[in-house]
């Protein structure tokens, strides 16, 4: 069984690496960033079904047939895009990288450790 390598330095101009190439790194911090937000909102959800079972508010199966009406449909709309937003802030940061210092640049530099 090999060792994973610890994290790569922190540099001055993007924080902490944890794989060797750009894209991985990428794809790591995007899914670090959906496994967050996922965990927040099963949280919220868990606490607020609970909280409203507990009080007689709400039958879990109510939830299920729900139907959104267009104003809340618009509304989830707007917060997927944000969830969206949050998750592929990663990926838009490093695009934004290669368009200042273009691929070559980060490809030339070696990694401290």
């Amino acid at each position: 069984m090999s060792k994973i390598p610890p994290p790569i330095s922190k540099r001055e101009d993007d924080g902490v690496r944890f794989f060797e190439t750009p894209g991985l790194d990428m794809l790591y911090r995007t899914c670090l960033a959906l496994a967050e937000e996922l965990a927040v909102t099963q949280d919220r959800l868990d606490t607020l079904e609970r909280v409203l079972s507990q009080r007689g508010q709400i039958d879990p199966e109510e939830v299920d047939r729900f139907e959104p009406d267009a104003h809340a449909e618009n509304q989830k709309r707007i917060m997927a895009a944000r969830l969206s937003e949050h998750v592929l802030a990663p990926i838009k940061d490093l695009v934004k990288q290669y368009e200042v210092r273009g691929p070559e640049a980060e490809r030339g530099r070696p990694h401290e450790r």
